[in-house]
């Protein structure tokens, strides 16, 4: 009886961790020019500042826009890192087997901040 306790506490622990990851995909994108739509993968996020939760799937393929009539696109990828913790933490099996049979081992690095200004003549 004691090892499912014990066996319960670490799955639970996991758990706890993989939903704190979550939490840190989340981004702000801004624009210092007034009235632009900012898009991830051609969906409006919002309008000059916004935040938005970066994608696991297709990281790599992500396109960050800050979109004004009249002025240059401002294009952006975001930020990647090899997903190690993850890769090598077998209780992930569990909770995310997607990423392991899709060898998508990858997710958005620690950074916070996407400038998406786009470029204006005037």
């Amino acid at each position: 009886m004691k090892k499912i306790y014990l066996i319960a506490a670490v799955l639970t622990l996991f758990g706890c961790a993989n939903s704190e990851n979550d939490a840190k995909n989340l981004v702000t994108l801004l624009s210092y020019e007034k009235y632009t739509d900012l898009y991830m993968n051609n969906e409006l996020q919002g309008i000059n500042h916004t935040q938005a939760k970066l994608p696991y799937k297709g990281i790599k393929n992500t396109i960050l826009e800050g979109r004004k009539k009249g002025c240059k696109t401002a294009i952006l990828h975001p930020d990647y890192e090899f997903d190690t913790p993850m890769v090598l933490n077998p209780f992930n099996l569990f909770y995310v087997p997607e990423k392991y049979f899709s060898w998508d081992w990858w997710r958005p690095a620690r950074r916070d901040l996407y400038n998406l200004t786009p470029i204006c003549e005037n």
